[in-house]
């Protein structure tokens, strides 16, 4: 299988193996005779003006494609050593990394999955609570290719932001 990462689309360190291919945009003959192709994030992220027309061209050329991205936990974990494989934590999924978009080939994955994580990462995950002093909003990090679709949804993310502060607020007003 001959699986092709596109160079400009790979702006982060991901271990990817050894039997890949990593080649520049301009290599259209590699490409071109791609099984797969691999890229990092998503189209919508703050480089789209720079590399839209990459991420369109991967998403356009039929083939299937890998994206890469990096750990959701991030807590405990080394810097990248690609010659110390397994000691971080990366998500790779057909076609997005987005959790209801990408396949990420997990059905039925055993539970030590999980447990090696939780380990690894040193999470103590606490039953949740609906009563309590204090409310913990999670945010992104503005212009993370991540929030693509809620800023599409709600115009941009100072207006997510608020717009949640105030269902909170209001939630809170009714207990």
């Amino acid at each position: 299988m001959n699986v092709v990462a596109i160079k400009e689309l790979l702006w982060s360190w991901h271990p990817l193996p050894t039997t890949w291919n990593v080649v520049p945009y301009a290599d259209k003959d590699t490409i071109q005779n791609a099984d797969v192709l691999v890229q990092t994030n998503q189209s919508g992220s703050k480089k789209e003006r720079k590399l839209g027309h990459i991420y369109n061209y991967v998403r356009d050329s039929g083939k299937p494609y890998i994206v890469a991205e990096s750990a959701v936990f991030r807590k405990n974990m080394p810097d990248p050593d690609p010659g110390k494989p397994g000691k971080s934590y990366h998500r790779f999924s057909w076609t997005s990394y987005f959790r209801d978009e990408g396949d990420y080939c997990n059905a039925n994955s055993p539970s030590d999955r999980w447990e090696q994580i939780k380990k690894d990462q040193n999470l103590i995950v606490k039953d949740w609570r609906s009563r309590g002093d204090y409310v913990l909003v999670m945010l992104q990090r503005p212009g993370d290719s991540s929030l693509v679709k809620l800023i599409a949804k709600h115009g941009s993310y100072e207006n997510f932001v608020t717009f949640t502060l105030n269902e909170i607020k209001n939630i809170l007003i009714d207990l």
